[in-house]
């Protein structure tokens, strides 16, 4: 099997170098590379897209600050309904 080193200039293949084929052989053409399509990002915007991604990222706590929170969170609810019914009972008093 030969490889021959080919560009894509204006959608046809063109060889770089002289050929041994003789003309009217055929061929199967394996693309290598990314195709140059302007919808494909940038190094550039590859780049600042994961620096986003890296900050946003930055901004969720970690797995054991996540269960601290929670725990914390767990407790104020419980202070906060505690606090919720002793004012009712209050209220409760007052109409009484």
């Amino acid at each position: 099997m030969n490889m021959i080193n080919a560009i894509v200039s204006n959608g046809k293949i063109e060889i770089q170098a002289p050929s041994e084929l003789p003309d009217g052989s055929a061929v199967s053409v394996l693309v290598v590379g990314l195709p140059m399509n302007s919808e494909l990002m940038s190094v550039d915007e590859i780049a600042s897209t994961v620096q986003a991604m890296d900050l946003f990222a930055a901004t969720f706590p970690s797995q054991e600050d996540g269960e601290d929170l929670s725990a914390a969170a767990r407790t104020t609810g419980e202070l906060e309904k505690k606090a919720f019914f002793e004012q009712a009972d209050k209220l409760a008093r007052m109409f009484d």
